[in-house]
């Protein structure tokens, strides 16, 4: 630490002494408060902007954090952190809209494509367009590199109302996943399951048959969260793609493109009634409709001795630090084959998001926020917030070196990285273009290692799920204004209703007889689940003629 803490005063002192100069030509000169682009610091005289972000579990302080603190004294910039609780994220942010005291700008804080379009049609978000051509130049360095990238974030009118991360990590597409607990297998001579059927009997055997080896009957089979900013419980997206093919979102595209959902249908019934069974037989905990990831890390990490057999999750860094021993027993499980022979992975592609950063028109120096964020469009940039520090956390590749994916390499890992630092960002993904093939892949020793998870990931990925992918899926559309306002609130209204109704069902609390399924059901036409299946449809349309497909 005393190190880092050196480290970080000697580029202090000596962007104090750059912005000084900076801010002397500036008054010679007549410029802007920002400098230009690709330049530090990004504004010659000190700025301190109001941000609302979405918290994270893996970071233990923003204000204090070193990055955090480095970054100001890099860029200039000062922050005035507004936190929200990751699993309260949309709520407070819906709330910070409404009351008019805007941040300068929200960073994380979940915004979807349609809040996009309508609070940006609104003017409460501001275009951004001529700003990046203006002040940008990481970015749009990238996107001469990447010319979709621009595209997917740019709306129906023409219009970019927030900036997003992409990715060319192949597992960020396939979520959520299932890990189990190969230890535990080992344990009770149990082979990987490979049916619904099969992972019965494997999860009753961990409830009955004592596998941690303590005595006492303190097993939890199988546990799980809603992930942030959906409502759609994890284990209910992947086992569903056992009875029919579903999207985290809930819908299904057929061989011929069309659009439907997949929640209204008998199979989609069938997947409730196999996950209240297991609940009923004390397989699946029911708290996994309830908990926040911070609760579900808790439970999995129980101190002493290991109680949790299975976790469907997108990595084993969600619910383990990779520093932990006891990481390395949760092994990948192909997507289960159900009744009807289908076995599929859940897929959502989103090489590029949107919706990361946001900029209101309460804001006086937008292009001080363009000029900000640009950096983190930098490889650089995303290593030092995403990584860590040069030299302790990774190195550059030496010439030769090739990643776990046969590519060159850019970089390495040297160290271990898991659990919550007040360091760096930790994968707190802002902006920008992350190339985790770029990486050099670890030795076959270091599979299980924190420095060897993206290669797990990649490899896990590779051989379990991409083969399951549907041939057909919904990809993350732009809906024109028009459209938008006569189907957000009934996809609001919606998704609240479903979440609530497939919690209630899978757990018991509600039966899953004909009576309450049917009314279920009802329920949705009436919300218009119709209107908003067709204006999915004809959005998708308009996207397939725009790809020329």
């Amino acid at each position: 630490m005393k190190k880092l803490f050196v480290v970080f005063m000697i580029f202090a002192i000596t962007m104090a002494m750059s912005a000084g100069g900076a801010q002397q030509a500036a008054q010679v000169s007549g410029a802007s408060i920002v400098t230009a682009p690709g330049t530090f610091p990004v504004v010659n005289q000190p700025v301190t902007l109001k941000v609302f972000a979405s918290g994270s579990p893996s970071i233990e302080n923003f204000e204090t954090n070193e990055f955090t603190k480095f970054y100001e004294q890099k860029s200039g910039v000062k922050l005035d952190w507004q936190i929200a609780p990751p699993n309260s994220v949309a709520e407070q942010r819906r709330l910070s809209l409404a009351g008019g005291d805007l941040p300068d700008f929200y960073m994380n804080a979940g915004f979807s494509k349609n809040d996009e379009v309508l609070y940006g049609t609104e003017g409460v978000l501001i275009p951004l367009n001529a700003l990046i051509d203006r002040y940008g130049f990481y970015m749009n360095e990238l996107w001469r590199d990447i010319p979709d990238a621009k595209s997917m974030l740019t709306a129906p009118d023409g219009n970019i109302y927030s900036l997003g991360r992409g990715t060319d990590g192949v597992h960020s597409n396939f979520q959520p996943k299932y890990f189990i607990n190969s230890d535990w297998m080992k344990a009770l001579n149990l082979r990987m399951p490979d049916t619904l059927d099969d992972l019965y009997n494997v999860l009753s055997a961990f409830k009955t048959r004592d596998p941690n080896r303590n005595g006492r009957t303190d097993e939890i089979p199988m546990i799980t969260e809603n992930p942030v900013g959906s409502g759609t419980n994890q284990a209910i997206a992947f086992f569903a793609n056992s009875f029919i093919q579903m999207d985290i979102n809930g819908f299904l595209v057929t061989a011929n493109h069309k659009v439907d959902i997949a929640y209204n249908k008998p199979e989609f019934r069938q997947t409730l009634a196999y996950l209240n069974r297991l609940v009923s037989d004390g397989l699946f905990d029911p708290a996994s409709f309830s908990i926040t990831n911070a609760e579900l890390r808790q439970i999995v990490e129980n101190p002493g001795i290991q109680i949790v057999g299975s976790v469907v999750h997108g990595s084993p860094s969600f619910f383990y630090a990779m520093t932990s021993e006891r990481q390395k027993s949760f092994d990948a499980v192909a997507p289960l084959t159900g009744p009807g022979g289908l076995k599929l992975a859940v897929y959502n592609p989103h090489v590029i998001s949107s919706g990361n950063l946001a900029i209101t028109n309460k804001c006086r120096y937008p292009e001080v926020v363009i000029r900000w964020i640009d950096w983190f469009f930098d490889q650089e940039g995303q290593m030092l917030h995403r990584i860590g520090r040069e030299g302790i956390e990774w190195n550059w590749a030496a010439p030769g070196e090739l990643s776990y994916t046969g590519d060159p390499a850019l970089w390495i890992n040297i160290g271990a990285q898991g659990g919550s630092t007040n360091l760096f960002w930790m994968q707190y993904g802002v902006a920008g273009y992350n190339r985790h093939h770029l990486q050099r892949g670890a030795p076959p020793d270091r599979f299980y290692e924190a420095d060897g998870l993206n290669m797990r990931l990649y490899e896990v990925t590779r051989d379990f799920y991409v083969p399951y992918a549907p041939a057909q899926y919904l990809p993350n559309m732009y809906f024109e204004t028009a459209v938008l306002e006569n189907i957000v609130q009934p996809m609001n209204d919606i998704a609240n209703y479903r979440s609530q109704m497939w919690a209630r069902f899978a757990t018991g609390d509600l039966p899953l007889n004909d009576t309450n399924w049917n009314n279920y059901v009802r329920t949705l036409d009436q919300m218009g689940v119709q209107n908003v299946i067709e204006a999915n449809q004809r959005t998708y349309d308009t996207f397939l003629r725009n790809a020329g497909r």
